[in-house]
């Protein structure tokens, strides 16, 4: 009778969670254009791949972009071939499908560390923090990589923390590395390496947990996995293209920051907190709490905690040397944070009777996020002009009612801001991302250009552009179609002068350069704003 209780309860817990996660998740794929600055340009490299049937090389507007592995442009390429077309929705759904596995993998990682309680709170933790919202709807690598990270960590505590099916899961662990590799490069297998490193290290275990995990196992999985790939890299641009994925984009941009992602070393113990939002509301208590329990040889699940603290620190240690720094590298640890946030929510908060102090804290931030909640809609639904104030008027007493159940339906303070954050930051998501339509709509995406491209060349075999930003390629997406790109003015020229009626796409600041250069009979013609820059196209008039 227990066993089954147990079995039905555990089957609870994983059904409410799908309850919130999946609508959380699927949600909000659709409805506006792809977003700057990444979005563009990771689906029109995903539709060159589907296009040309190059697997091997990702390309951006014909030309060989080797940042980052193919991985995630196949899973977007699946559904492309799937639905037969390429459009915004299509290529958000995985990132949905990558952040729902990334949320099963925490409440799995979790439970078996600290129990289903612990594992259900730790998996909405994790989904409804602001990072992880915004990157499991964004067509963008990096909640893959968050998703085989986890999972790395997650068979490595089954197989060697607990033991259980010890080479199974061992050689899990290593495939997943493997696949983190393929979605992002060696950042996919350092995060987790540093972490088991530093936990071996840590229980003076260094030299008989390397021989544990099997490293030659290792070395082989990973070249099973990933050698395919080298192997094609190779035939396309031999060591051209090695040294260009391995030295430029791997050492490159550790030693050296690009696109304006250069910031000090305490930018991400900053950052932190607006990648946990709303949670990190909680962040003080919880590294007070870690302060008092720094000795974790006291602790009941000495080795658990342990190994959490340090899949939560290291990496932030690590990232910080590199030059290159954005919040979204930080999206591998939200798991982590999550955890110890759930652990000290149990403790603390979830029990029948809380201390006073967390009990001040609580009605304190419950209120605190119910007002946020109200802020935020009540700011989308004015920016967005969709309803005057007295609609908004007319949603603060619904919210005050909801309000109202949680403060007199839970137990304690806590447990009640626990419901409000979770609630709350849902709601908040579909107010951003409705926000993000509108944003998106006006004026930061390409759509419009491309629309205004067609209506002003007519034979788009002579439409070609003078050295655009990576971002601006991107608008082959709307074309549907690359084209051509040249470098130099001396090139440009020489096709403007030409007998063939050549247009060229040009951004202000390569206009600037090059505006007292411009043939005689070359027309500009502004065709809009696009983030930062005006675009133009130089056309050829007509007598």
């Amino acid at each position: 009778m227990d066993s089954d209780f147990s079995h039905n309860r555990k089957y609870t817990y994983l059904f409410i969670l799908l309850l919130v996660v999946i609508p959380s998740l699927f949600s909000g794929l659709s409805g506006y254009e792809l977003l700057l600055p990444d979005e563009p340009r990771e689906a029109e490299i995903a539709r060159e791949m589907w296009v040309s049937g190059d697997f091997a090389v990702p390309k951006l507007n014909g030309e060989a972009f080797l940042e980052k592995p193919p991985l995630y442009y196949w899973t977007v390429v699946a559904l492309y071939n799937a639905a037969g077309r390429a459009d915004a929705f299509l290529s958000r759904l995985p990132s949905a499908f990558f952040g729902l596995g990334t949320i099963l993998f925490v409440y799995a990682l979790s439970a078996m560390m600290f129990g289903r309680k612990t594992g259900l709170a730790a998996a909405l933790i994790s989904c409804t923090t602001h990072e992880f919202q915004k990157m499991s709807h964004n067509c963008m690598i990096d909640i893959s990589l968050a998703f085989f990270v986890i999972g790395t960590v997650y068979y490595f505590a089954a197989g060697y923390i607990y033991g259980r099916q010890k080479t199974l899961n061992i050689s899990l662990m290593y495939a997943m590395a493997g696949f983190a590799f393929l979605s992002k490069g060696f950042i996919g297998v350092v995060i987790p390496g540093v972490v088991i490193f530093l936990f071996f290290l840590f229980e003076k275990n260094l030299k008989s947990g390397i021989i544990d995990i099997k490293i030659w196992l290792g070395v082989i999985i990973f070249l099973i996995i990933t050698s395919p790939w080298f192997y094609l890299l190779w035939q396309a641009g031999g060591t051209k293209y090695f040294k260009v994925f391995f030295i430029d984009n791997h050492w490159g941009r550790f030693a050296e920051a690009s696109l304006g992602h250069r910031q000090g070393f305490f930018f991400y113990f900053s950052k932190i907190f607006e990648v946990l939002f709303p949670w990190s509301i909680l962040l003080p208590l919880l590294i007070f709490d870690i302060f008092l329990n720094r000795k974790t040889s006291l602790l009941e699940k000495r080795r658990e905690i342990l190994f959490v603290r340090i899949f939560a620190f290291a990496p932030l240690a690590l990232l910080s040397f590199s030059a290159s720094k954005r919040s979204v590298y930080l999206l591998p640890v939200i798991p982590a944070y999550a955890i110890l946030t759930a652990l000290l929510l149990e403790k603390e908060f979830l029990k029948k009777t809380a201390s006073r102090g967390a009990g001040i804290f609580g009605r304190l931030l419950t209120v605190v996020v119910l007002l946020c909640m109200v802020l935020a809609m009540a700011g989308w639904v004015w920016a967005a002009g969709t309803a005057n104030a007295s609609f908004i008027i007319a949603v603060i007493p619904a919210v005050i009612a909801a309000a109202g159940v949680i403060v007199f339906s839970l137990r304690n303070e806590l447990q009640k801001l626990f419901v409000a954050v979770v609630v709350s930051t849902v709601i908040m998501f579909y107010a951003f991302s409705n926000f993000e339509l509108e944003r998106g709509e006006k004026n930061q995406n390409y759509r419009g250009i491309a629309n205004i491209i067609r209506k002003n060349v007519s034979d788009m075999e002579h439409f070609r552009a003078f050295d655009l930003s990576e971002h601006e390629r991107s608008i082959a997406f709307y074309l549907n179609r690359t084209f051509p790109e040249d470098m130099k003015w001396e090139e440009v020229k020489h096709h403007l002068l030409s007998d063939k009626n050549i247009t060229y796409i040009v951004n202000d600041d390569k206009l600037e350069d090059v505006y007292r250069k411009l043939p005689v009979g070359i027309g500009i013609k502004p065709i809009g704003r696009v983030d930062r820059n005006t675009l133009f196209l130089l056309i050829k008039k007509t007598s």
